[in-house]
């Protein structure tokens, strides 16, 4: 797993770590001439972000700004500067393919500087964890894959606020599977507390429970991902290794808890993706009576409705009377607004009515009468417009459109 795309902003980060006043300043702990040293690095390394984006540096081995940026590293290799000019150089032989050589400058600019003038404050601020981060990544495209596990093995404790940690773990887990390390890929990625909430890391895990022959934990961590995560790149992946498993598994294949079907329709619903929302609510349809079903069949009215499947939202909503008080009243603001989008104004005052009279303080009520006023303003009858808006306001001065009511109705 290359990381090639992060290059480009790394370039970027560099210079503009080379050019702003966090880098280390002439007035207070650099020599005139480092500081103008470090100018100068910052201007070669834009040419070569510049050269490289152009192209120029895949063409040619001797391209100006890279050939300029490597003398530079030879008159500054026991300065701070040394390590980021490298640093520079690895990108450049990185994008080229040429891993040999990126893994040659990425030592350089990931080895600390011992004794050089400012060696302290460079080793602070000469961005070691993308060094050490793409150091890595050119020993996994040489395919060396335990040498690139190895140089990551410490990376969260050694780079604690680097943005890169996960990315880092990801390619470690990654490369120790390249490498038949399963078992270890695993460890390490249960170490990290936020594992469960990262779909891209719940995938490695997975597989690596596959490749360490441990089916049934490779199952469930695959379906955490397909039904808390199904709007991530990730999901496809998931589907398909579950399909496989459950050929596998047979009876011993972990089913799915209907809290994980909801889970997942909700997130789609969430999300906006109206359709696939009506699937999964469908499919739970048949359910047991109890709240979980009540929820189920006013979302599946609301995903009608939001496909501007108006006739068959009323039919289904009409029909419906839910024992569960926050689902009825939502069935009751789905069906007030398909009538409304049908423009059958009685029915949609007496869907009004019925949510003030029995879910006073539910925020579906809101939602109505905020909705009920933008119907009316949009029909230019003001004075019911701020009728609604007015009782918006009044019910709940502190809800969602209180602020935006009390300003309608001025």
């Amino acid at each position: 797993m290359l990381s090639r795309f992060s290059l480009r902003a790394t370039l970027f980060t560099l210079t503009l770590l080379l050019s702003s006043a966090s880098a280390p300043s002439a007035a207070t702990t650099q020599p005139e001439a480092l500081d103008k040293a470090r100018r100068q690095l910052a201007l070669l390394a834009r040419r070569l972000q510049e050269e490289t984006v152009a192209g120029q540096a895949q063409a040619s081995p001797q391209a100006e700004a890279y050939a300029a940026v490597r003398r530079f590293f030879r008159r500054h290799a026991r300065d701070p500067l040394g390590p980021l000019a490298a640093l520079a150089l690895g990108h450049r032989e990185f994008q080229r393919g040429r891993y040999a050589e990126a893994e040659r400058w990425f030592r350089q600019a990931a080895t600390p500087l011992d004794g050089a003038e400012g060696a302290a404050e460079a080793n602070a601020w000469h961005l070691a964890d993308y060094a050490e981060f793409y150091l890595a990544q050119s020993l996994a495209g040489q395919k060396k894959y335990v040498a690139a596990a190895e140089t990551l093995a410490n990376f969260p404790a050694q780079h604690q606020e680097s943005l890169l940690n996960e990315t880092a773990l990801e390619n470690l887990a990654t490369w120790l599977l390249e490498a038949g390390q399963a078992e270890k890929a695993v460890e390490r990625l249960l170490t990290y507390q936020l594992v469960a909430q990262r779909p891209v890391l719940l995938l490695v895990l997975a597989r690596a429970y596959e490749a360490a022959n441990q089916p049934d934990d490779a199952a469930e961590t695959y379906q955490r991902i397909y039904y808390g995560f199904p709007s991530n790149g990730q999901v496809m992946a998931a589907e398909s290794a579950l399909m496989r498993l459950e050929n596998l598994l047979g009876e011993r294949f972990p089913k799915a808890s209907t809290a994980q079907r909801i889970a997942r329709a909700d997130l789609f619903y969430s999300a906006r993706r109206w359709q696939q929302a009506e699937r999964e609510y469908e499919g739970l349809a048949g359910m047991e009576e109890g709240a979980e079903k009540d929820h189920v069949l006013a979302r599946l009215g609301g995903s009608l409705l939001q496909q501007e499947q108006i006739d068959r939202a009323v039919a289904f909503l009409a029909a419906l009377k839910l024992a569960d008080k926050p689902s009825e009243a939502e069935r009751l603001f789905y069906l007030s607004q398909s009538y409304r989008s049908l423009d059958r104004e009685e029915e949609m005052l007496g869907g009004v009515a019925e949510a003030s009279a029995q879910f006073p303080e539910s925020p579906w009520t809101e939602e109505i009468l905020f909705a009920t006023g933008n119907y009316y303003l949009l029909k230019n009858n003001d004075a019911r417009a701020a009728e609604f808006y007015r009782r918006t306001a009044e019910v709940f001065p502190n809800g969602r459109y209180a602020q935006r009511a009390r300003w309608k109705v001025v």
